[in-house]
């Protein structure tokens, strides 16, 4: 039986182990696709956290306008933790 790489169709070495799915270790297509979907959760994490950074800073906004300091420091916790995040995410 004739088997192929799933990433590039190239075909597997016959002495390739039975579950081996790609054509060698350093397929160029497999590293590309991987790098693409790491691009792909680190943009998705990004819009994550922006989206979570304008709640608490509308949150924030708020607290300041009506004066509830309970609320203004929870917004602010939030945006530290945000903030935190971004720096061990993307060594900011």
């Amino acid at each position: 039986m004739n088997r192929s790489c799933a990433a590039c169709g190239a075909p597997l070495a016959p002495n390739r182990h039975a579950t081996a799915r790609y054509c060698n270790s350093t397929c160029r297509v497999a590293r590309l696709r991987a790098d693409r979907d790491l691009d792909a959760a680190r943009d998705a994490t990004a819009a994550s956290l922006l989206l979570r950074q304008t709640r608490a800073l509308a949150d924030r906004e708020a607290a300041a306008v009506w004066g509830d300091a309970v609320a203004r420091s929870t917004a602010d916790a939030e945006l530290r933790e945000i903030a935190s995040d971004v720096r061990r995410l993307f060594g900011a």
